[in-house]
């Protein structure tokens, strides 16, 4: 339903804060996905900001009476949540983003007994998602079991220090826990090493250990769901609405392509 122009100017006025800060922290994130080096805690810190984006719902807020519904690049997973369900997978990560110069995507470890198929598999294949469905995709998955980009994006922010510090309680939380031990990626003598560690099928009490020096794929998750966002052209689409709303001047002294 089209907003009446009177409803439009009241929802411009009271997200007109939200969209300052959704400028600033455009800005932050593309920088930070930029990165051939992220640090741990750059990663940990995006986390507050794409809880408050994508689950508080600031990023709908400011959209609704600028741009309209919000549409956000994500990977096809359609082809592994299908295989997951035929097999289910001991280990796989969605990826999709570059991390210390490497990218990986469905990296995934499997059962020597086991020979899996993925004949509609693309790795660079993307799809257009609304904002619910972008939190719902699966993007990590355990002895079969998935996990959703809101559930990684919700446990950094309010359980690994994103944005407060707690012990993992729901099973969702105490999965994804346990995902943080299965797979990581560091720079050994500047060379990028992926690293899974099968303990974690085996062993689900095993006690987290923080290594300043490793990415492990919970956190890459988190650079994945920023880089796609930074990608998408909801966002860039955004982006420039809001800066024609605070700078008028810079907007209409810009030359305008011919017609």
């Amino acid at each position: 339903m089209a907003l009446s122009p009177e409803r439009q100017i009241a929802l411009l006025a009271s997200t007109h804060e939200m969209a300052v800060a959704f400028l600033e922290d455009i800005k932050h994130v593309r920088e930070t996905v930029a990165r051939l080096d992220p640090e741990r805690g750059e990663l940990r810190r995006l986390s507050a900001v794409l809880r408050r984006w994508l689950i508080d719902g600031d990023l709908k807020l400011i959209a609704v009476p600028r741009i309209g519904k919000m549409l956000l690049l994500a990977p096809d997973n359609k082809p592994l949540i299908k295989s997951n369900k035929l097999i289910p997978f001991p280990f796989c990560e969605s990826g999709g983003a570059v991390l210390f110069g490497l990218w990986v995507r469905a990296g995934m470890a499997e059962r020597a007994d086991i020979s899996r198929q993925l004949p509609d598999f693309d790795p660079e294949r993307t799809v257009d998602l609304i904002i619910d469905s972008f939190l719902s995709q699966p993007v990590l998955w355990l002895e079969g079991k998935e996990v959703s980009r809101r559930a990684v994006i919700k446990f950094v922010a309010n359980v690994a220090s994103g944005v407060h510090s707690d012990t993992a309680q729901t099973d969702e939380e105490k999965l994804v826990d346990r995902l943080r031990h299965a797979a990581n990626v560091r720079l050994d003598e500047g060379i990028p090493t992926f690293s899974f560690h099968p303990n974690v099928v085996v062993s689900p009490n095993l006690e987290f250990k923080v290594d300043p020096l490793r990415i492990d794929c919970v956190l890459a998750e988190m650079l994945t769901a920023a880089s796609f966002l930074a990608r998408s052209k909801s966002v860039s689409d955004l982006e420039e609405v809001i800066r024609r709303e605070l700078f008028p001047r810079e907007a209409s002294a810009s030359p305008h392509p011919s017609s």
